[in-house]
């Protein structure tokens, strides 16, 4: 069966749902650390560790576009092979409600 997670990258954290019985599920999140190298190479490690790997696996990424594109150039290909849809909205612009209705637009199944 395939899993379908999201990964909402904002500036200075990420968080990664999916669906769960009874609703969207925040499974993991992680903030910038302070020190050592950029936040895009810590999301990529942190996802490599957090995605299920293909075939199960699919991931949609939803952030900025300069996030997104910084992202794009840190992930691996099995990582990058996974990804299956963007939305170029900024996560942190949004309100809770805002952010729940996006993520039923994607995780509705």
């Amino acid at each position: 069966m395939s899993r379908i997670s999201v990964v909402a990258v904002e500036r200075h954290a990420a968080r990664l749902f999916s669906r769960q019985e009874g609703g969207i599920a925040l499974r993991s999140e992680i903030f910038a650390a302070a020190a050592g190298g950029s936040f895009a190479q810590q999301v990529a490690a942190w996802l490599e560790k957090k995605v299920p790997p293909a075939p199960s696996g699919r991931l949609v990424l939803f952030g900025a576009p300069s996030m997104l594109q910084a992202l794009h150039r840190t992930i691996g290909n099995p990582l990058c092979a996974q990804v299956i849809a963007e939305i170029h909205r900024d996560p942190a612009a949004l309100s809770p409600e805002e952010m729940r209705r996006e993520l039923e637009k994607i995780l509705w199944f």
